[in-house]
């Protein structure tokens, strides 16, 4: 009996760690793709995990951007207050031709593998989830640089503590 436990246990750590490996090589195979888009300044817009749009700095500036406030928290400091320009999250998907009238969730992923999932209604609320580009001013930069947080970010009004902002935006699925 402990000979068949011995066995099974070890099975079961093979399995999990070719599925980690697994994970790791396929997260990492993407990494590329993602830094490419990252720096060409696109962002591939999904519904359902197929390509509907791929969104560029000329097609971002078309849909109308704005100025807005928001509160920048990080452990680092105590909330600080930002002036960013961008355009609301639901500007962008429609500009794609995405409807969140049958969607559950937006998944917002980063170049540097970082994803943040938001809700529809989340989306849809006046003023709260924003596709952005500068910050006070001052465009955000790229993964390269060192204080960089672009070319895209987004930004999320309600969220007290900014833990579901999102820099280095490459890819938005609606589900």
């Amino acid at each position: 009996m402990k000979n068949r436990t011995n066995r099974i246990l070890i099975a079961a750590i093979i399995i999990l760690t070719a599925t980690t490996a697994l994970a790791a090589y396929l997260n990492f195979s993407g990494a590329n793709d993602r830094m490419a888009l990252a720096e060409k300044a696109e962002i591939l817009v999904k519904n359902g995990g197929e390509l509907r749009y791929t969104l560029d700095m000329e097609k971002f500036e078309a849909i109308g951007l704005s100025d807005f406030n928001a509160n920048l928290n990080s452990d680092e400091s105590d909330p600080v207050k930002h002036s960013y320009t961008g355009a609301p999250l639901i500007d962008v998907l429609e500009a794609a031709g995405i409807s969140l009238d049958q969607a559950s969730q937006i998944n917002i992923l980063s170049a540097d593998g970082y994803m943040v999932a938001l809700t529809a209604g989340e989306a849809e609320a006046m003023n709260n989830v924003y596709l952005v580009i500068k910050q006070d001013g001052e465009y955000l930069g790229t993964i390269e640089d060192k204080d960089g947080k672009g070319p895209y970010m987004i930004v999320v009004r309600s969220d007290p503590f900014s833990q579901r902002w999102a820099k280095f935006v490459c890819e938005i699925d609606v589900i």
